[in-house]
């Protein structure tokens, strides 16, 4: 959702303004695009698990809370909850393992 896409736009900006800052000592235009690659993937896997944190304790509770009528919701919530966390940690747990 939106902490995903702004991880990405974080890990990008980075990686471009490294890249910027590195550019003199690549020594081809490969170079360049490789080191672009590898800061953005290293700054994506360093912002990842700070967006599954938000996600996990404060973008998904409260999007279950406003689709919920009441106590009713409680375990289709809980449920919802936790399949969420589980699939966005699976890029941690697939890197992790």
């Amino acid at each position: 959702g939106k902490c995903i896409s702004k991880v990405q736009e974080m890990s990008y900006n980075q990686a471009w303004y490294s890249g910027l800052f590195n550019a003199h000592r690549a020594e081809g235009f490969t170079d360049l695009i490789l080191q672009f690659f590898i800061e953005w993937f290293i700054g994506y896997v360093m912002l990842y698990p700070f967006a599954l944190l938000y996600y996990a304790l404060w973008a998904a509770p409260w999007s279950i809370y406003e689709y919920s009528n009441g106590l009713e919701d409680v375990v289709i919530g809980a449920l919802a909850w936790v399949s969420g966390v589980a699939v966005m940690a699976l890029p941690l747990v697939a890197l992790a393992g």
